[in-house]
């Protein structure tokens, strides 16, 4: 018998994941999901340092032009669409977990973000933004 640790705050993240799952099924998608696959939020981290938040999103299958980045006063939207999965009809399905659809995930950041020096790359099927906070935000930090 193998002994694994114990990990508590693994716990705790998990069922925290859990509840919000629950809650935005309900909230979203009160007659339940047609297709589990068809339904799914990208992983997203937003870092922050003195001058700017650095936003980085994993969007593997999201082409660039299916993006969108909405930013309205302390807010940042990012919506996108990750088009259907090729199916493979030969035999029966054993598993899917790859989701497909359109997605829109927003963030209130603490600053005001300079929207002329936005930056974007895309390498990887990470999506990476720097939003540089406005003059005015990093002089009164």
């Amino acid at each position: 018998m193998s002994m694994l640790p114990w990990k508590p705050l693994r716990i705790l993240t998990d069922l925290n994941h859990q509840i919000e799952q629950a809650f935005a099924d309900v909230i979203h998608q009160p007659w339940g999901r047609e297709d589990e696959a068809a339904s799914w939020q990208p992983a997203i981290d937003v870092h922050e340092t003195d001058d700017a938040y650095h936003v980085e999103a994993d969007l593997p299958g999201v082409r660039p032009e299916d993006l969108e980045v909405r930013i309205r006063g302390n807010w940042i939207t990012i919506c996108g669409t990750r088009r259907s999965l090729r199916r493979i009809e030969l035999g029966r399905t054993v598993q899917i977990e790859r989701g497909h659809g359109r997605f829109c995930r927003s963030f209130r950041l603490e600053h005001a973000i300079d929207q002329a020096r936005i930056e974007t790359t895309f390498e990887d099927g990470t999506y990476h933004i720097v939003l540089p906070k406005t003059q005015r935000s990093t002089a009164g930090s």
